[in-house]
């Protein structure tokens, strides 16, 4: 037999072991070693060519920072008085 199937055969016996809580736990575990196996980079996109000639308006997003922060700025500058 090559090593790859003693190391199976060795990993079968010890599983027959196991309470199945942990059987359940090794399961997840396997899964995330065929998942991080099987993951592939994702490719960087480079929108400046696509969107090179269209118009981009920033100001809806300056907008939208501004009012998702300022409560945090308010909050912050109704605290410093409470000490």
């Amino acid at each position: 037999m090559n090593q790859a199937a003693l190391t199976k055969h060795e990993m079968y016996h010890r599983l027959l072991e196991f309470p199945e809580h942990d059987l359940n736990e090794l399961l997840v575990f396997l899964d995330f070693l065929q998942y991080r196996q099987h993951r592939q980079e994702k490719p960087v996109l480079h929108l400046e060519g696509v969107l090179q000639d269209s118009p981009i308006d920033f100001s809806v997003l300056q907008r939208f920072k501004h009012e998702t922060w300022n409560h945090v700025e308010e909050e912050h500058r109704d605290g410093e008085g409470c000490d």
